[in-house]
């Protein structure tokens, strides 16, 4: 399973802080209305989401940066099965040719 930037940020920050003593901090909005007027994509309030995670929130529509990315993995593995049983076995790609193929020539009348 893929970690997401964010959530890798927000484990990982604490853990060099102490090692290295950096006194790096996450400065995320609040809210989503302070993530629209400094323009940044994300935003964190802290709050759990329906799905039980608490991690940063899309500003463009509010949903959970964990929940978002399990959605598109879905639509991808869904794509993904859908191509593979649109493709038929043994098509090449340059086309449907084979070793016996020969060109069809239409005479002149």
């Amino acid at each position: 399973m893929a970690i997401s930037r964010a959530r890798l940020l927000r484990d990982l920050l604490p853990v060099l802080n102490d090692m290295f003593g950096l006194g790096l901090e996450l400065n995320y909005p609040t809210s989503r209305d302070e993530a629209r007027r400094a323009r940044v994509k994300y935003y964190f309030t802290g709050k759990v989401c329906r799905q039980g995670h608490t991690a940063l929130r899309l500003t463009h529509n509010m949903s959970c940066v964990e929940c978002n990315e399990i959605y598109q993995r879905a639509v991808c593995d869904r794509r993904r099965a859908q191509s593979a049983s649109k493709k038929s076995p043994g098509v090449t790609p340059m086309g449907r040719l084979d070793a016996n193929w020969k060109p069809t020539i239409i005479e002149e009348k």
